[in-house]
């Protein structure tokens, strides 16, 4: 089955898309693929699970990295299961709190890493039909990426700029760049400098939070 079929299947029994006995029509499933789109270009994993036994219904892009590497969550026979019993044991917790139709508050959780590193943080939220539980899962430890296309079209950054722009993103120094692009450190400055200017910034702290907030922590490059 389809990822896009999963999804379709995944979001109508959640109640996001209630199309009741009838055939459903091509904007039912327009909407639909529409969400499920909309799901991969979030910047956190994102998962529809199943509030009795967490069984995984969908999952964006950036959740199926997640759960493929198998670093504080993972699927376990097709469910969502934790690193250590005591966090899968509060996330079964947190999903059945969380079952039945009515607004219920979200719910956080910190998921630790077996690995070592920081905690995973976790949000789980009712859907309005209530037979789901919608899970966003986070990291500080990763990066949101940085959209080069984006970039170009809004600043109207040249693909030297660009390379730049990426660097600073990443938190490089000016001299880490320079090394990185094989050039001389003031040909970073003064690259850096039109940056400023294209972006309205003034400093690298200002052009970092613009290049990892807003759109540009949306559809990032992994």
């Amino acid at each position: 089955m389809s990822a896009r079929t999963l999804g379709r299947a995944a979001l109508a029994n959640a109640g996001v898309a209630r199309i009741g006995d009838a055939a459903p029509s091509p904007l039912d499933w327009a909407v639909v693929d529409g969400l499920v789109a909309a799901l991969d270009l979030l910047p956190v994993g994102a998962l529809l699970v199943d509030p009795d036994e967490a069984r995984i219904l969908m999952r964006n892009r950036r959740a199926a990295h997640r759960l493929a590497a198998g670093h504080g969550v993972r699927e376990c026979q097709g469910r969502l299961r934790c690193d250590f019993v005591e966090d899968s044991a509060a996330l079964l917790r947190a999903l059945a709190g969380l079952k039945g139709t009515g607004r219920r508050p979200p719910v956080a959780l910190s998921v630790r890493q077996a690995g070592g590193g920081r905690s995973l943080e976790l949000m789980l939220t009712s859907t309005p039909g209530g037979d789901s539980v919608a899970v966003l899962v986070s990291s500080r430890e990763e990066s949101t990426g940085f959209n080069a296309a984006l970039a170009k079209k809004l600043y109207g950054l040249s693909e030297r700029e660009v390379d730049v722009a990426r660097e600073v993103a990443a938190g490089r120094t000016l001299a880490d760049i320079a090394a990185t692009l094989e050039v001389e450190k003031e040909t970073v400055r003064s690259h850096l400098k039109q940056i400023f200017s294209k972006t309205q910034t003034a400093r690298q702290a200002d052009l970092v939070r613009l290049l990892s907030t807003g759109l540009f922590a949306v559809g990032a490059e992994p």
